[in-house]
């Protein structure tokens, strides 16, 4: 049985989102690889969704929400709470705080506080307007009060997530982490394609947990087995699967997953 940490479901406003806009095979990265969106995608079906996960032993994914620039799009927050409030054994959300708008900000980390069920919040600080680097400093108090009200912070840093790829150098996560040695920091996306940076600033920071999700999952993907080596190694307890659905599918993801070089069966 696994969880998905990076799950974005055909539901309400998310289908805003650029991963479902039409056609499908050209909308989403996992079509360079010759891979075919599943069919819950291609019908907008959480039903085929909830099928999908059973048949790929996927027992609950975490909904990031998303705020960004076109053609990224965004889900607007009660649709996220209502995919919480009508699916909480399925789901775990993650509301979407936007660093740029610091009023809205700290309305979403308080509700999100005061909901039962809600971990965290979620950034993508590479995809606001202006784009931001992790460590801005505008940033900083949104991690101070994360912390002070018990919430992790899930950013996207990795992939496509700003102008260039400076906007994901891992360095700038590192910064944050060692600002705030104890706020839980997950960083999706896994800072590709600054692997073994993003490897090292893990292993200088153990709040860090790194989810690669599709730049891991994905067959073919440059670099996959360097996570799977550093699980073995150190960061076992704090590598963590996920597939970035609809972007990739849940059982190729799960299979491809289970092709690498894991020495601990445990892992797997």
């Amino acid at each position: 049985m696994a969880i998905d940490l990076r799950l974005r479901p055909p539901y309400k406003s998310f289908l805003s989102l650029h991963v479902f806009a039409e056609p499908v095979e050209e909308s989403i990265p996992s079509s360079g690889f010759e891979i075919a969106p599943p069919p819950s995608v291609k019908e907008r079906s959480m039903e085929l969704l909830f099928q999908e996960m059973d048949e790929a032993g996927i027992t609950h994914g975490v909904i990031p929400g998303r705020d960004a620039i076109p053609p990224y799009c965004a889900n607007t927050e009660e649709d996220l709470y209502d995919l919480a409030r009508e699916y909480p054994d399925r789901f775990i959300c993650l509301p979407n705080v936007n660093p740029t708008k610091p009023k809205a900000a700290f309305e979403v980390i308080e509700r999100a506080a005061n909901t039962p069920g809600i971990p965290g919040i979620h950034m993508e600080p590479g995809w606001c307007d202006p784009a931001m680097y992790p460590d801005d400093p505008r940033i900083m108090p949104i991690y101070e009060e994360c912390l002070g009200r018990g919430l992790s912070v899930a950013i996207s840093g990795g992939g496509f997530l700003g102008p260039d790829f400076g906007y994901v150098n891992p360095i700038y996560i590192q910064r944050v982490a060692r600002a705030f040695q104890k706020l839980p920091i997950m960083v999706c996306h896994g800072g590709w394609p600054w692997i073994d940076v993003m490897l090292g600033v893990a292993y200088r920071c153990p709040n860090l947990y790194i989810s690669p999700d599709m730049y891991m999952t994905m067959e073919g993907s440059p670099g996959a087995e360097r996570w799977a080596q550093a699980a073995n190694y150190f960061l076992k307890e704090r590598l963590v699967f996920g597939t970035a659905y609809p972007a990739r599918s849940l059982q190729q993801s799960l299979k491809y997953f289970h092709t690498l070089p894991f020495k601990d069966d445990e892992v797997k």
